[in-house]
């Protein structure tokens, strides 16, 4: 969980926290093959990442 705690730590504004540290959780995990989660629940990872990504351009443009 360190990869998770480090990722939320780099994150934007705190109304963000929440949904940005879930998002590192679920692709952390993936990433070590400890959950899959692209069959049971159809989340697109690359898509998820994308996600991240303008989240944290959104909050580091507010800043």
């Amino acid at each position: 969980m360190n990869e998770v705690t480090s990722l939320a730590e780099r994150v934007g504004p705190a109304r963000h926290v929440e949904l940005d540290v879930q998002a590192a959780a679920l692709v952390v995990l993936a990433r070590h093959g400890a959950l899959d989660l692209r069959e049971p629940l159809g989340i697109d990872l690359d898509a998820l990442r994308v996600w991240r990504q303008k989240r944290k351009s959104d909050a580091a443009e507010t800043i």
